[in-house]
C-alpha cells in the first residue's frame, strides 16, 4: 500500500516551508479531484493562505518607497551643497574663497554621508547641519547659504516623516504572525498527509499512487537537503573548534 512519507517540516525555513507546502497544494489541486478529496483540499489551502499572507506582510512596508525618495532628496540636495561650496574655494574674491573654504572644514569633517545606514548617516547629518546653521551671519550672507540651509532642514524633516511613519506601520505588525500562521500551516499539512494516506487505504491506490509517488520524490529531496544542511553545519563547527 502507497503511503506519503513521513516529513519533519519543522526544520524547514520559512520560505522552504511555504514554497513546499505551496508545492504539495498545486499538486493537490491538480490531482486529487474526488468528492471526498475537495473539502480536504479546500481545508489545507485556506490555511495556506493565512500563512502566505503573513509572509508578504512581513517582508513589505508601504513607506519604504517614499523613505528612499525623501533620502534621495537629502542626498542630491547635501551634494549639491558640497559641490556648490568646492566651487566658491576657486572663487575671484578672497573674502567669498576663505568663507567657502571654512565652511568646507565642517563638511569634509563628517566625509561623504550620501549612501550609507540611514542610522548612520542621519547620526552624521544632524551634527553637520548644526554646525552649518550656527555660522555666523555673514557668512551665511556672502556665500548665499541661507536657501540652502533652509531647503536642506526642509528635506530632512521629511524624511524623519517618512521614516516615522514606516517606523510606526512597522510596529503595528502582528509580532509572532508568521510564527503562529506556520504552526498552522504544519499542522494543516500534517492533517493532509494523515487523510490522504486514510483514503489510500480506504478507497484504493487507484486515484492516489500517482499523487503520492510523485510528493515522495519531493519529500526525498527536502530530505537530502535538510541531511547535506546538517553535513555542512557540523563541518564548520568543527573547522571553527580547531581554529
Amino acid at each position: 500500500m502507497v503511503q506519503i512519507n513521513a516529513l519533519d517540516i519543522s526544520r524547514l525555513r520559512n520560505d522552504e516551508d511555504f514554497g513546499y507546502q505551496s508545492r504539495v497544494l498545486s499538486m493537490a489541486t491538480a490531482m486529487l479531484t474526488q468528492e471526498v478529496d475537495t473539502p480536504v483540499v479546500a481545508a489545507y489551502q485556506t490555511v495556506l493562505t493565512a500563512f502566505d499572507e503573513a509572509l508578504k506582510q512581513a517582508s513589505k512596508n508601504s513607506q519604504t518607497a517614499a523613505v528612499a525618495a525623501a533620502d534621495e532628496e537629502v542626498d542630491h540636495l547635501y551634494t549639491g551643497l558640497t559641490l556648490y561650496l568646492r566651487s566658491l574655494a576657486y572663487h575671484p574674491a578672497e573674502a567669498t574663497r576663505m568663507a567657502a573654504e571654512g565652511v568646507l572644514i565642517i563638511i569634509d569633517k563628517y566625509g561623504k554621508l550620501t549612501g550609507l545606514p540611514y542610522n548612520q548617516q542621519y547620526g552624521a547629518l544632524q551634527n553637520s547641519m548644526q554646525e552649518l546653521t550656527a555660522l555666523p551671519e555673514e557668512t551665511i550672507t556672502l556665500l548665499h547659504l541661507a536657501d540652502w540651509l533652509a531647503e536642506l532642514s526642509s528635506a530632512i524633516a521629511r524624511f524623519q516623516n517618512a521614516r516615522d511613519m514606516q517606523t510606526a506601520e512597522q510596529s503595528n505588525y502582528q509580532v509572532g504572525l508568521v510564527k503562529e500562521t506556520r504552526t498552522a500551516a504544519d499542522a494543516a499539512y500534517k492533517q493532509f498527509v494523515a487523510s490522504i494516506n486514510a483514503f489510500a487505504i480506504a478507497f484504493g491506490e487507484t486515484n492516489y499512487a500517482t499523487f503520492i509517488n510523485q510528493m515522495n520524490v519531493m519529500i526525498a529531496d527536502m530530505q537530502a537537503e535538510l541531511k547535506a544542511r546538517k553535513t555542512r553545519a557540523e563541518n564548520a563547527k568543527e573547522e571553527t573548534a580547531t581554529e
